[in-house]
């Protein structure tokens, strides 16, 4: 099996889990704020290798019939699962795609793991599993169209052994959550927190040959491959430093077209701490620059984020 473009660690993260949370949650049409509105039957779908049967070494999981809910830019949403983390070894990439296709939906940002959510979850519903894996994501680009039908499509790998009973009976036993994400607290909103069970949404089985898979991890890491360029052509010749943070924080690069620009700030729990720019900008050389002082940082590990349409990058910074 190739390398795939990017990896996760599941036993440590449970990245997987973060696109399944947005199955089957949402009961109440137009009122959630969770970015998915299932007000039609969801079908979760598993394709599996079928190489090496009876072990089954690669799946790819299809939520289908979800429903977009008409979300701006620049809303926060967190989901989260339990009693997954054994299941998975390896996730190659999460994304939601245009139904019946691989072609991925550009207006959600990455689904990001996120310890505060994950604690979030665990105080809001204790005792539901072994513990809930959290996660945060922004609404991006033009926003989310609820004229537009997805599926959310999630990669991986699993352990040596696995079955398709095996895998059956873990996805049986799992609790899915959805709630709005307070991102200026860093704390589930409890505007809608719904809950639910997987058992609820039988899933249905296919085995597919290698062909298939070669085809979808294709179409994916060339959709993700095209956005890396983007991001690098809108934020030309980036540079952001100094890199530990001391007095000041300076942030340049050269804009080829007029266009909105938000500069972010994020902690390690994925929470952004400080939208430090937002503004329409005119083509040419950008040069921001930011007191550190004023933004009353501690000591540690922070990610800055620039992002417009079609393009987002990220840098990492270190507070001594």
């Amino acid at each position: 099996m190739k390398q795939p473009f990017f990896t996760l660690n599941l036993r440590k993260w449970g990245a997987i889990l973060a696109s399944l949370c947005l199955m089957g949650l949402m009961v109440t049409p137009n009122t959630s704020r969770a970015c998915i509105d299932l007000d039609t039957t969801v079908i979760i779908i598993c394709n599996y290798d079928s190489t090496n049967l009876p072990s089954v070494d690669e799946v790819e999981i299809r939520v289908t019939n979800l429903r977009l809910m008409q979300e701006q830019p620049n809303k926060f949403c967190s989901c989260a699962i339990n009693s997954w983390s054994s299941i998975f070894t390896d996730l190659q990439y999460v994304a939601f795609v245009d139904s019946g296709t691989n072609n991925v939906y550009p207006d959600f940002a990455p689904w990001d793991a996120s310890m505060g959510a994950s604690m979030s979850w665990d105080m809001d519903q204790p005792g539901n599993g072994n513990g809930w894996s959290g996660f945060i994501a922004e609404v991006i680009n033009g926003g989310l169209n609820p004229t537009r039908s997805v599926e959310l499509l999630i990669r991986a790998s699993l352990p040596m052994g696995y079955t398709v009973t095996l895998l059956d009976s873990s996805m049986f036993l799992s609790t899915v959550g959805a709630d709005e994400w307070d991102n200026a607290n860093g704390t589930l909103a409890n505007s809608h927190q719904q809950v639910r069970s997987m058992y609820d949404n039988p899933v249905q089985y296919h085995a597919m040959d290698a062909a298939h898979f070669t085809a979808l991890d294709k179409a994916i890491e060339d959709y993700y491959a095209t956005l890396s360029i983007e991001s690098n052509k809108v934020f030309a010749g980036l540079e952001v430093g100094p890199n530990p943070l001391r007095e000041e924080l300076a942030v340049s690069f050269d804009l080829p077209t007029a266009r909105e620009v938000h500069v972010q700030l994020f902690d390690m729990q994925g929470r952004m701490i400080k939208l430090l720019r937002r503004e329409e900008l005119a083509p040419g050389l950008q040069e921001m620059r930011f007191e550190v002082d004023d933004l009353e940082l501690g000591a540690g590990t922070y990610f800055l984020r620039l992002r417009s349409e079609r393009a987002v990058i990220t840098r990492k910074l270190v507070k001594l």
